[in-house]
């Protein structure tokens, strides 16, 4: 079980270092190129449904997790946050967790469902919650709401 937790982590890395913009281009691409680098994860977890179903419905399921987050939060730490230019830091820890759940509650969604998955409108979803949180994105939330936030708070 350990060989196939890494074994997928490593595929999942892959997929986020390798759609990492380069310096120059870090800011103005940041943004834009994530849709295409959640299409390759939510791909990445369709060719490998088996293997993460696996290890979801295993008793490996939290060490699996865990494994991913730490992963992710390295990833993160060093190669993605310290090129950004972020007013407002959300703790890593929060934001690795939260990515984490999203993505693989989206693998497992895809799994379960009783009609074929348009990965790309997946994605989109996926880039929408991510930019917009799930209030937002639910139409929940309006944008005056979002800009009156103290009425929430």
């Amino acid at each position: 079980m350990k060989s196939f937790e890494n074994e997928l982590i490593e595929k999942i890395e892959e997929v986020l270092v390798n759609n990492i913009p380069n310096e120059e281009q870090f800011n103005e691409q940041f943004l834009r190129s994530r849709y295409d680098t959640l299409v390759q994860l939510l791909n990445c977890y369709v060719e490998n449904n088996d293997l993460l179903q696996l290890l979801l419905k295993s008793g490996h399921n939290a060490s699996f997790q865990a494994k991913l987050r730490e992963k992710l939060h390295h990833v993160f730490t060093t190669k993605v946050f310290p090129n950004l230019k972020l007013d407002y830091e959300v703790p890593s820890d929060l934001f690795v967790i939260l990515f984490t759940s999203l993505s693989l509650s989206l693998a497992e969604y895809a799994n379960q469902s009783n009609k074929p998955i348009d990965i790309e409108q997946l994605a989109k979803m996926f880039f929408n919650i991510l930019i917009h949180g799930p209030a937002k994105t639910l139409g929940l939330l309006q944008v005056d709401d979002v800009e009156n936030k103290n009425n929430y708070f």
